[in-house]
């Protein structure tokens, strides 16, 4: 028995080692190294949306990017003062980050945008990483998203980092594809929540999928938080698609009560006919039981049934694209944006 308790618990501390084990990252916003002053807000925005992205693997430890922000203000640096190995260790030191990672955009030619990337150990100061990075962001930064695949994948390089298949998957997702977007997203991080305008965008990388799930896409605001469906159609003032959502769930409900009671009612048949045959314990009253018992049954499927659609159909109603095609959907977000100017 002790010999099993000593194998468990060792198992238990090899399972719990990597996580105990995992790297701390913190991620400064990249300076503007273009000369063109457009492109400032897409420093801070890249940073957030690589946070964002480590934030949902299991893979490493994130430092929010505002605690840093708060140390450089502190150490009256500037993002420019992170320049130095040394003075950027001291200020991942401070946040409790073992590595930070630096950048800066030195060249937008689009299709094509270049980023130096740097990740400097901040027990050391040594520079583990030092590469630059270029995507081809499409001929109007549709595709900027690719700058950020190859951004992470830099990192990752750069601390040498085991990735499980689902943190792959995590790190892959798209939560801004353009790069005009991304701009958007980035000159209103830094503002206070009560004086974000609320600007919505939709994620287009979902148009490249196939069949069904070709039109559910997905909408952000400044935020970067997702709109299910009914939220994006408040959003946009949109009241007769909200309409019609409350009377599709009202129906929905209405289905499940009628279904559900014709359910419930051939189970309470079919348990009537199981007890009157058991009440006389006779071998012709097999059948009764047998019959009973799969009436009861169907009648349990039933309901079960009733429900597991009534979900579905509530799932669907709150997933963008059921309501609106995406050139709607872009004609609505496109109005509601300009109201906000």
């Amino acid at each position: 028995m002790t010999g099993r308790l000593l194998v468990l618990l060792l198992a238990l501390v090899l399972s719990a080692g990597p996580a105990l084990a995992r790297p701390v990252l913190a991620i400064a916003d990249l300076e503007n190294h273009t000369g063109d002053p457009r492109y400032d807000p897409a420093g801070p925005g890249v940073a957030a949306l690589l946070v964002t992205r480590f934030l949902r693997t299991e893979a490493v430890t994130v430092v929010e990017r505002e605690r840093l922000q708060a140390i450089v203000a502190e150490l009256e640096l500037g993002q420019s003062g992170l320049v130095d190995p040394a003075t950027a260790a001291r200020a991942g030191q401070l946040v409790g980050a073992e590595y930070l990672v630096l950048g800066s955009i030195f060249s937008v030619s689009l299709p094509q945008l270049s980023v130096s990337l740097r990740v400097v150990d901040t027990s050391t100061g040594d520079v583990v990483l030092s590469r630059e990075v270029i995507g081809d962001v499409g001929e109007e930064g549709e595709d900027f998203f690719v700058l950020i695949d190859e951004l992470a994948a830099g990192i990752v390089e750069g601390l040498d980092l085991e990735l499980s298949a689902r943190d792959k998957v995590e790190l892959a997702q798209v939560d801004i594809r353009e790069l005009e977007a991304l701009l958007a997203y980035g000159r209103d991080l830094d503002r206070a929540p009560g004086d974000r305008p609320e600007a919505l965008w939709r994620d287009k990388s979902r148009d490249m999928l196939d069949d069904w799930q070709r039109d559910r896409w997905v909408v952000f605001n400044n935020e970067g938080a997702r709109f299910p469906a009914e939220a994006f159609a408040e959003a946009v003032g949109d009241t007769e698609t909200l309409v019609a959502m409350a009377e599709s769930r009202s129906s929905s409900r209405a289905r499940r009560r009628i279904h559900s009671g014709v359910g419930w009612g051939l189970t309470a048949a079919g348990t009537a006919a199981m007890l009157l045959g058991t009440a006389s314990w006779r071998v012709d009253d097999t059948q009764a039981l047998v019959g009973g018992g799969s009436l009861a049954g169907l009648g349990l499927c039933w309901v079960w049934g009733a429900n597991v659609q009534h979900a579905r159909r509530m799932a669907v109603d709150q997933v963008p694209g059921t309501w609106w095609t995406p050139a709607e959907a872009d004609a609505l977000i496109e109005r509601h944006n300009a109201g906000l100017e």
